[in-house]
């Protein structure tokens, strides 16, 4: 215990985007909403741990601002650093997108929108 309040100490949590964008790597700040080890659900405050076989230490990619600056990913590929499947990811995307529409659109537009929402979310 001694050990990690000592290493706490030694490194102080980064505030801003600037302070950690070339901190250490995987980033060991778990807690932070951008680190992708862990989910935490804003309605009942449970957490997921998005790799149970892996610590923290051992994950490949771990800050989900890292991956938006690296650019445009495939599903594939986004699936790969969020250990979920392609599919996954492109119902996660339609949802999205169908959310998205359905707040800035009238109900009729909306249905016209749906071939859009389904082809952005196949990946075309």
């Amino acid at each position: 215990m001694a050990r990690s309040r000592k290493h706490r100490n030694t490194m102080d949590r980064p505030t801003t985007r600037s302070d950690c964008k070339n901190g250490p790597r995987p980033c060991p700040w778990v807690s932070c909403r951008y680190n992708l080890y862990l989910d935490v659900n804003s309605e009942t405050g449970s957490l997921k741990i998005n790799f149970p076989d892996r610590e923290p230490w051992e994950c490949q990619h771990s800050c989900a601002l890292d991956i938006a600056e690296e650019g445009e990913l495939t599903f594939e590929q986004i699936g790969d650093v969020m250990n979920l499947t392609r599919e996954r990811i492109r119902q996660i995307i339609a949802e999205v997108l169908d959310n998205m529409f359905s707040q800035i659109c009238p109900d009729q537009t909306r249905a016209s929108m749906l071939p859009v929402i389904e082809q952005w979310a196949d990946g075309e």
